[in-house]
């Protein structure tokens, strides 16, 4: 691991997430020791409404908020909680559920803001619950965007006239925070600010 983030810390990298996963504390213990901030996140990926509404899974999802934000209280590296990534948060039980987690990371830790990624960027219903709002973006949803929100008819580099991506060898994900609608903090490409 220290390897690895002294690699990647080379490249002059200084942001870390921990998708879909809480880190380790040996983890977080080199981040501290390196430099790096991280955004820690619980366990979940693309959660649908009928496991959002399960009682056991909620219970279990604000037990490992709880625990998470615990054991990392004294980790100056962790510096975003997230939870949920991609969850349907176009639904009731999303909101519900995301405004559940926001409570019980906030009530562990009031100085980190919190939030998750989305994928949904059109229909969210959850996103005025968190701290901030950061996109999972990939680069033929964004190239969707563009058709959709450009009131140009020219076709969008990277897409055939069909309007159909074109297809890449790889085609990386990208993490990218936006600027919430609440005025209780911000992100930027530097990093989240504290709340006001």
């Amino acid at each position: 691991m220290w390897r690895d983030l002294k690699l990647i810390k080379g490249l002059g990298a200084n942001f870390v997430r921990t998708s879909h996963y809480p880190p380790s504390d040996e983890f977080l213990s080199l981040c501290d020791e390196i430099g790096f901030l991280v955004w820690q996140e619980c366990i979940g990926w693309q959660n649908n409404p009928a496991q959002m509404s399960n009682p056991e899974f909620i219970a279990l999802q604000l037990e490992q908020a709880h625990l998470m934000a615990r054991s990392t209280i004294n980790h100056p590296s962790a510096v975003i909680d997230a939870f949920l990534n991609e969850f349907k948060s176009t639904s009731r039980e999303g909101r519900d559920l995301a405004a559940k987690m926001v409570d019980a990371l906030h009530s562990e830790d009031t100085g980190r803001p919190v939030s998750y990624a989305t994928c949904r960027y059109v229909k969210e219903l959850a996103n005025d619950k968190t701290d901030f709002i950061a996109f999972n973006l990939y680069p033929s949803w964004h190239q969707e965007i563009r058709r959709t929100s450009s009131p140009s008819t020219s076709t969008p580099p990277g897409t055939r006239r069909s309007g159909r991506p074109r297809r890449t060898r790889a085609s990386p994900r990208l993490s990218v925070a936006a600027s919430a609608r609440s005025p209780r903090s911000t992100a930027t490409g530097s990093g989240p600010t504290s709340r006001s």
